[in-house]
């Protein structure tokens, strides 16, 4: 049998189909966790770096804060987030191993469900490449109708993060509001 000028007539998927993931603008806060920061021992560039990844898939900032590592200050942080209308709220640093790093226990602990499938994704992508996620705590969930993600406070570990997230993502708020 001998099959000869076949012929695509349609393609829907793959790479240009990802513009539907973000075709819609979406509202995103940005919190930074860092003691060090905030003390003027370190300066932030993840901040800038997410910022830029998220503007590039049509995401609009609209909160941006920078926050000590504690428990009350990123919950208010988080809830501030909310309420200037954020759709995802991104939590940069604080997921490391130390007693101080609490940013994975305040997600898991604000939200209402778990969304694993986000967590194992930055991992599985950091593992690929070079591993950083691995010796970090992730957490992602829904606190009423808005997706909190942890993100490595490290350049490489939030670059890569973001890298596997986006601008899939996305999808999320539209399975939320149908």
């Amino acid at each position: 049998v001998v099959v000869n000028n076949i012929k695509l007539l349609d393609k829907k998927g793959g790479k240009s189909d990802r513009l539907k993931y973000y075709s819609r603008a979406n509202k995103v806060g940005l919190i930074r966790v860092s003691d060090a920061i905030i003390a003027g021992k370190k300066q932030d560039v993840v901040t800038d770096l997410a910022k830029d990844k998220l503007e590039s898939f049509n995401a609009a900032v609209v909160d941006e804060q920078l926050v000590a590592q504690t428990e009350v200050a990123l919950t208010e942080a988080i809830l501030s987030s909310k309420a200037a209308s954020a759709s995802f709220v991104f939590v940069l640093g604080g997921t490391g191993v130390a007693k101080s790093d609490v940013a994975a226990d305040v997600v898991r602990e604000m939200s209402d469900k778990s969304l694993d499938g986000l967590v194992d994704a930055m991992r599985h992508y950091s593992l690929d490449r070079s591993g950083v996620a691995m010796v970090s705590d992730l957490a992602a969930g829904l606190v009423d109708e808005t997706v909190v993600i942890t993100i490595p406070g490290s350049s490489t570990g939030a670059e890569e993060s973001l890298d596997a997230l986006l601008p899939f993502v996305f999808h999320i708020k539209k399975m939320i509001l149908g």
